[in-house]
Order: structure tokens, then C-alpha cells, then sequence
């Protein structure tokens, strides 16, 4: 009877032994009747994430200037904005008002100092030019405005950072004067008075 007793002892501490093996095993710890799996997670180094941030790259006067240049000489290429990439060694230029697919083509790959040249056409901006051209028209028809002409001005190289609506005016009135300095659909509007030309009494 003593042998056999031994021999159930024996046995639940063998089976004790193997269940706290295997649970050490496979890293599975209760916690207050819970069960939660280890999953230690990999650090990484600031310095390696700051190597891995794609700096901005800010444009010289000089790439900007030639820029400019392609975009005068080739008078067919109007361009509204621009941008880096999508490749380290391209330029994007985002065209409207395109005439001509087979010029804006033979402009595919020119190369700007370090870059080739990437033309692609806005779409989205020409759909916006022509709805915003329909509503100054309509302004110009209204006499309370006194709209003589407007211009549509984008300057993607140069020093005129958004994209502004000149108004010119024959003469300053309260509906015209509320449109200065605001915005319509994402433009900057600026009104201009226009000279008035001497009356031909006054040039003898």
C-alpha cells in the first residue's frame, strides 16, 4: 500500500515538473487567472530612423533660374507648379493649357543641371482655371465691379508664391473694393485702378 502511495506522489510531481517546463517554454506566465504572451519588440536607433528621413530639398536661385529659362523659351509650356522627384534625380513639372502633346513629349527627359526633366498635366488645375474664369466673367459683366480686364497669375519660379487674380478697374467702387486682398476659390485677389488717359483737351 506504501509502495503504491509513493508511486502516485512520484508521478504528480513528474507531471508537476514537465507542466512548469513547458509553460517556461512557451512563455506563457498567468497573471491573476490571465494568460499573456511575451512579445518583446525590437528597438530602433534614433540616429538610423533620422539617416531614413528623406530630407527637403530646397531649390537654388540657379536651378530656379534655369527653370524659368525652359519654361520662356519654350512658350507652349505654361507650368503651375513644381516639385522634386518622384526619382532623387527628377523634376516634376505639373503643366496646363497644353495644345500640343507631341511638344510637351519632345520635352520628356531634358536635363536641368542634376535632373531630368518630368512633365505632367494638371488636369485638376485647368478644370479650377476654367471654372474661375467663368465667374469673373460673369463679375465683369456686372457694372457695380467696374471691370475692365483680369489676369490669372502663377509664378511657380519666381517671387510670386499663390496664385493671384489681377483685377484691373476703371474705377474704384464698394463692390470692387471688397475683393481686394481676399480669396475666390483658393486665389489671392488684388485689384489694380486703372490710369484714366488724358482727354484729348488736355493733351493740347
Amino acid at each position: 500500500m506504501k509502495n503504491r502511495i509513493s508511486l502516485v506522489v512520484i508521478g504528480i510531481i513528474i507531471i508537476s515538473v514537465i507542466g512548469l517546463v513547458y509553460y517556461g517554454m512557451t512563455g506563457v506566465h498567468g497573471i491573476g487567472g490571465a494568460t499573456a504572451t511575451e512579445n518583446p519588440t525590437s528597438a530602433v536607433p534614433m540616429n538610423l530612423i533620422q539617416q531614413n528621413t528623406p530630407q527637403e530639398k530646397t531649390p537654388t536661385p540657379e536651378l530656379l533660374d534655369k527653370l524659368r529659362t525652359l519654361s520662356f523659351k519654350n512658350r507652349f509650356l505654361f507650368v503651375h507648379k513644381w516639385k522634386f522627384g518622384p526619382n532623387p534625380d527628377e523634376i516634376t513639372l505639373y503643366a496646363y493649357a497644353i495644345k500640343n502633346e507631341s511638344q510637351i513629349e519632345s520635352l520628356q527627359g531634358t536635363r536641368v543641371q542634376n535632373y531630368s526633366i518630368r512633365i505632367v498635366r494638371d488636369t485638376e488645375f485647368e478644370k479650377n482655371q476654367r471654372n474661375l474664369t467663368q465667374k469673373l466673367t460673369l463679375l465683369q459683366q456686372d457694372p457695380g465691379y467696374q471691370i475692365d480686364h483680369f489676369y490669372t497669375v502663377v509664378d511657380p519660379f519666381g517671387n510670386h508664391p499663390e496664385d493671384t487674380i489681377e483685377l484691373w478697374v476703371v474705377a474704384s467702387t464698394p463692390e470692387n473694393r471688397k475683393l481686394d486682398n481676399t480669396e475666390m476659390d483658393g486665389w489671392k485677389v488684388r485689384v489694380y485702378p486703372m490710369t484714366p488717359l488724358p482727354a484729348e483737351s488736355e493733351k493740347t
